[in-house]
């Protein structure tokens, strides 16, 4: 029976002692029962490595009974209860891996490599990567010889839990560091015999993972690309390229990709989990739901899977849209202050249907007619409407009835129309009959306006675009007035804390009308230069806290005027909490000239969006 169970035979050995129970005392009885179950937590992960599903468990669930059953039926060992930390890890109870490694901690217990590696699994799952942190190195550092095939497993998982706290430069380093240690080929035991080593290719795919994480996208895409010249059918570089292109704002591509995965390979859960967001994001959300449910029954540990399921969920209820902006000074043009306000159903699944929602519409403008007059008082006007919210693939409508109030009452009707053509071009109409952002002197005069809007923007990526923009607005005094502008958006920094980008844009406008009550230029023109700061002071996983800065000059050219300087500066933070809830606030001043006089403006914003529960 000894010399079975030293052979690496338990179950024989243990089939041969049930024949001479009394031949063999306690402890040797106890050996070996934590020898079974050892073999049994080893089988159980060869079975994850190959099942799919529920009975992937099947032979770890045996192996956490069996370490429960030696702990109960003889002398509690530690090393039993460090294998029964591993079956708890690959099975996914994370909870009660971290319970029984702190009832060790708290006793004292000394612990080997592999039992705190299973911890800081368990505590990255938890994400609590500060602790798994502090678990992998001391795990590497304590590896004994017989842990060389693991060090390299925990130094990956050390990369992702420097990157999930935070610490993307150190996770940069350890990912590159395990792809220059790990060989292409590994040797089977036999001296001068090697074969493919099955480690390499997550060892090289990781550190571009570690750069996208961090969002150092064109560093991602360089390394990824090499991979692809290298191995353009390995699935770990398929699924790094996939996820990249959606990180670029190409959901597009990154379904072709998951969608060709998929059928190359139906048991990658990664790739159809991948399907689902990339269909979610282009607005196919039945075909996300119908991914999304099995996914949940068959693979409800898994954090992509439950990602997916906690998206759909936040597009499956009520959203609150605020944006407000109160200002003083110098917005001779448009209206001086501004609230505005949607509140949206959850989708009409059960009525018109899941690409379906209504709405209801508030907006309310406030401005002096001339506030060089210091008596001047504020005229308000507002807009309540309903209307219907329509998304599918490539397509967002969006329309509504309104009725105004406090001067200039009329009724109306808005439409806006987004046409994706591909990852790269988009175009955009919109029609107002009942604007609601004129001057305050134009509706004290009791005129209105109705508004035509045409828009097209290429979007190489998340980095760079230009938008282009034609609109034509018709007073009911008989003004027309054409606006044509065009910007240029481009990052020079991203990373994850500090980004920072420009944006040059160019406008004029033509008014058709002279002599009326409210500002309006015969021909005017402006060319602006802005940066646009970001800095990341806090993010913990879904939740985040941004600092913003703008600041931009330009120069303004009126008919009949000098030409004069545009100046603006402004600052705000924007709080976001798990994708549910996002609160944008800031102040901001601002120096236009309008009748060749140059006037300083002060207002302050606040922007929200909540997906009610």
């Amino acid at each position: 029976m000894f010399a079975l169970n030293g052979a690496g035979m338990p179950y024989l050995a243990t089939r041969t002692a049930d024949k001479r129970l009394d031949w063999f005392n306690k402890d040797e009885r106890r050996l070996l029962a934590h020898t079974v179950a050892g073999h049994t937590i080893i089988y159980g992960e060869a079975q994850l490595n190959v099942d799919v599903k529920t009975p992937r468990f099947q032979t770890t669930d045996v192996a956490i009974v069996e370490t429960g059953s030696v702990l109960q039926r003889f002398e509690p060992r530690n090393v039993t209860r460090f294998d029964r930390m591993v079956a708890l890890r690959d099975r996914q109870m994370m909870k009660a891996v971290v319970q029984l490694y702190e009832e060790l901690l708290a006793a004292d217990v000394a612990m080997p490599s592999y039992a705190k590696a299973a911890a800081a699994d368990a505590y990255l799952y938890l994400e609590q990567p500060e602790r798994a942190r502090d678990l992998y190195i001391a795990a590497i550092t304590d590896a004994g010889r017989g842990d060389v095939a693991n060090v390299d497993s925990w130094r990956n998982g050390l990369a992702y839990a420097y990157s999930e706290a935070e610490q993307h430069d150190e996770a940069q380093a350890v990912a590159d560091g395990v792809m220059k240690l790990t060989p292409t080929l590994a040797n089977r035991g036999i001296p001068s015999v090697e074969a493919p080593n099955g480690d390499y290719p997550t060892a090289t795919v990781t550190p571009a993972l570690m750069r996208m994480y961090a969002e150092r996208l064109n560093e991602a895409e360089k390394h990824l690309a090499e991979l692809r010249g290298i191995a353009p059918f390995n699935g770990q570089v398929r699924l790094a390229w996939a996820s990249l292109q959606s990180s670029r704002e190409h959901p597009r591509a990154a379904l072709e990709e998951f969608t060709l995965m998929q059928m190359d390979d139906e048991k990658s859960v990664s790739a159809e989990v991948g399907r689902g967001e990339s269909l979610l994001a282009l607005n196919e959300f039945a075909q996300a739901k119908i991914i999304s449910l099995p996914l949940t029954h068959e693979y409800p540990e898994n954090k992509g899977v439950q990602n997916l399921a906690r998206r759909l969920d936040i597009h499956d209820r009520p959203f609150l849209r605020i944006s407000t902006t109160l200002g003083k000074g110098g917005q001779l043009a448009a209206a001086e202050s501004i609230f505005d306000a949607q509140l949206y159903s959850a989708p009409l699944t059960n009525s018109l249907g899941e690409e379906f929602r209504v709405f209801t519409h508030l907006s309310r403008s406030t401005g002096s007619v001339d506030r060089r007059l210091p008596t001047e008082a504020s005229v308000p006007r507002s807009r309540i409407g309903v209307g219907l919210d329509y998304r599918v693939r490539d397509l967002e409508v969006e329309g509504e009835v309104n009725q105004a109030t406090q001067n200039a009452n009329k009724s109306g009707i808005a439409l806006q129309v987004v046409k994706y053509f591909s990852d790269y071009w988009r175009i955009r109409l919109a029609a107002d009959s009942n604007v609601n952002d004129l001057s305050a002197a134009a509706y004290n005069a009791n005129v209105t306006a109705r508004r035509l809007l045409a828009g097209v923007t290429w979007q190489l990526n998340e980095s760079r675009s230009i938008d282009a923009a034609v609109s034509n607005t018709k007073y009911s005094d008989g003004n027309d007035r054409d606006v044509y502008g065009i910007g240029w958006t481009e990052r020079w920094i991203s990373g994850p804390v500090f980004k920072l980008d420009t944006l040059v844009s160019l406008a004029t406008s033509r008014n058709s009308a002279q002599g009326v009550v409210y500002f309006n230029p015969a021909s005017d023109q402006e060319a602006t230069v802005a940066l646009l700061g970001e800095w990341r002071t806090w993010r913990r996983y879904r939740r985040s806290m941004l600092q913003q800065v703008q600041v931009y000059t330009g120069r303004y050219s009126q008919e009949g005027f000098n030409t004069g300087t545009t100046s603006g500066l402004q600052y705000g933070h924007l709080w976001s909490l798990d994708d549910e809830f996002s609160l944008g606030y800031g102040l901001g001043v601002s120096m236009h000239p309008y009748d060749g006089v140059r006037e300083k403006r002060h207002y302050g914003y606040m922007n929200l969006n909540w997906a009610i529960k």
